[in-house]
């Protein structure tokens, strides 16, 4: 279920130093994706674990899964401006290992 304590990840799990990454993995949080979603054990346990998500999703379809939603997943398409979308597949693309 949706784990609405989740806290914001850290730079740590973040491991970035790229503006596009870091402002990604504040909307992440922000935008409650980690209230389902997991990134090195830190989120909720509603949606898949996205820790090595960039190893099973090319970008392109990170898109379409936030823009239109999945099974149990909101569509974010009209919540989310160009520049938050691509932010926060930036920061699921360095999604490749823990």
């Amino acid at each position: 279920s949706p784990n609405f304590d989740a806290k914001p990840l850290t730079q740590t799990q973040i491991r970035s130093k790229d503006t596009l990454v870091i402002s990604g993995a504040a909307l992440f949080y922000k935008k409650g994706c980690l209230y389902c979603h997991r990134i090195d054990g830190q989120g909720g346990l509603k949606g898949p674990d996205l820790s090595e998500v960039s190893l099973r999703l090319p970008p392109g379809d990170l898109n379409i899964r936030i823009v239109n939603g999945g099974t149990n997943m909101p569509a974010y398409g009209g919540i989310l401006t160009k520049n938050q979308l691509t932010a926060i597949v930036a920061f699921l693309k360095t999604r490749k290992d823990r």
